[in-house]
Formats: structure tokens, sequence, C-alpha cells
């Protein structure tokens, strides 16, 4: 058995001249003339109902100072499928009738950061979002870094103003519309490191065709005077003898040159926000000195002999 409720919470003295229509995929709504309402004056109320099911209470969407509505000269009402709506209808009377809309607006849909992290070698990061549609007009983010707000745009990103220091940062984005509602997206990181590594090479040995040379990486990533947190760490050190040879090392690596000329040794670091870090070192190698001759069984230029004397 069906169940029959009454929407309209005020008496009527005639014809509603009631419209429903749709909003979105789920959404309701009912208007209706309402006679003898707020001021009085017929006026045009809605009920809308999100969810499809359960309607929210009176709205009055006319105003007194236009003259009483006229619902019977037309009320109209249909929504989109953002889920916002529009009501139009006639209103005073004589020369003073006019065509009345108005919208319903639904706080702007979901919508999230590109990345919920993100390294950033910008010390001003670009900070971006995905934009929910709004065929109403553009939305109005309002951005905020680490709870502090930095500026306001209608695209769908905004870069820091003022360079910002090393290190993680959190940042939220809330959308506005035309009619002032808005809804926030999730809040995001962003570590900032726009200081690339530094590395020390050493490189000892003999520098001979042959002989093992021996290098030593001395890296960091730490920004000066701040913790190693803010900085984003080495995650690439490479070395390249300059002869072809190239190894991804820890710290040390070990090499010898099989030909004598001058080799140009180059450091490469990357840290994990993409920062690299080149250093180079020349190398000079020459061939293995010759040994001396001695010792090797070869007979002396001059003998000494002794001879005994006779008593």
């Amino acid at each position: 058995m069906a169940s029959h409720d009454q929407l309209n919470g005020l008496p009527e003295t005639s014809a509603p001249d009631a419209v429903p229509a749709t909003a979105g995929n789920v959404s309701t709504l009912l208007a209706w003339q309402q006679d003898g309402g707020a001021s009085g004056l017929p006026e045009i109320r809605v009920r809308y109902s999100a969810d499809g099911t359960h309607l929210d209470p009176d709205l009055i969407v006319s105003s007194p100072t236009l003259g009483s509505a006229n619902a019977d000269q037309g009320l109209f009402a249909g929504g989109d499928l953002a889920g916002d709506a529009a009501i139009a209808w006639i209103q005073g009377t004589g020369a003073q009738t006019q065509l009345v809309t108005a919208q319903l607006f639904q706080a702007p849909k979901p919508f999230s950061p590109n990345a919920a992290f993100a390294y950033s070698t910008s010390a001003t990061p670009l900070l971006t979002w995905s934009a929910p549609s709004e065929p109403w007009g553009p939305l109005t983010y309002t951005l905020k870094l680490d709870g502090d707000v930095i500026g306001t745009t209608q695209g769908a990103g905004l870069a820091a103003t003022t360079p910002v220091t090393q290190g993680r940062h959190v940042w939220q984005v809330s959308a506005a519309n035309a009619a002032g509602l808005t809804s926030s997206d999730r809040s995001a990181v962003v570590f900032v490191d726009s200081l690339p590594p530094r590395v020390t090479p050493t490189i000892t040995g003999a520098r001979h065709v042959g002989d093992l040379l021996h290098i030593s990486v001395a890296d960091t990533d730490t920004p000066p005077g701040l913790p190693s947190s803010a900085g984003s760490g080495i995650v690439s050190l490479q070395v390249k003898w300059g002869d072809g040879t190239n190894a991804f090392i820890s710290h040390t690596d070990n090499h010898l040159y099989r030909r004598r000329g001058t080799y140009t040794v180059t450091v490469i670091a990357f840290d994990r926000a993409g920062n690299r870090t080149v250093v180079t070192k020349t190398v000079k190698v020459t061939p293995k000195p010759k040994k001396n001759g001695k010792g090797k069984g070869k007979k002396p230029k001059h003998t000494l002999r002794h001879r005994g004397l006779g008593l």
C-alpha cells in the first residue's frame, strides 16, 4: 500500500501549481506556489531531496519586493547532472510583471590533489589538483600551505608566491562556487628540495698503467644549517672513469687503466627530488716505471781478488 505525505506545511486557498523536477542522478525537487506565505503574499517555495527520498524543509525562493508570485502564468523547475537546480516563475502584476529565476546550488563536487605526495625542486612549488565539473561558472580555489592561505585562483593549480623552507610541507585546497558553498579536498604533502647534493671524490693509488686506483666519494644532501630530514636524500651515485667504464657505486670503487693517457673521472649524484650534481677530476696515467736491473745475476764489471801472503 502506498503512503501519502503532505509536502506543504501551510494551508492553501488556491491550487499550488506544483512542479516536480530532477537534478543529478537521484536528486529530486518540488516547487509550488504558497498562498499567504511568510510575507502575506503568494510566494514560490521549494523542497529539495539530495538522495531522492528525504526532502529538505521548505525554502522560499521568491522575494516579496517583486510583488505576488503568479504561478498560474508559469512555474518551471529543472536540474543538471551536478545536482544543481533552477526554478523560474512569473511574478508581479501589470507593467511590473517579470520572469524571475532562482538557482539552488550544491556544494562543489569532490576533487583531490594530483599527487598525495610529491617532490619539488623549486622553492616556490606548483601545487595542482583535479578540477570538478562546475556548469554554473568557474570555482574559486583557496590554497593553504602549512595552515596559512597563500592565494586564490580559478585554475587547477597555484604556485607559492614566496620561497618556502626546505623539507616537508602540508597543503590543502578548498573550492567555492558562485553561491559561496564550499568543499575541501584531502590534504597532501609536498617535499621541497631545491638544493643539489654535495659530493667530494678522492682518488688514491699509483697512476700508472695496470695499477689499481681507488675512489672514495663523500656525499650529503642535507641543506646547510638544517637537519638531515630537510633533504630528500641521495638516491643514485655513479662514477665514469673516462675510458668507457661506468659504475653505480655506494661510496667507493676501484679501477685500473690499461693505456696511458689523461682521463676525466666524472661523479654524478642524484637526490630523490631529482636534483643533479656533477663533479669531475682529471687523472694522468703514465707507463709503469721500469725496475732496476741490479740483483738479476749479471756479472759485475769489476772483481776484487784476494791474494794470500806466504810466511
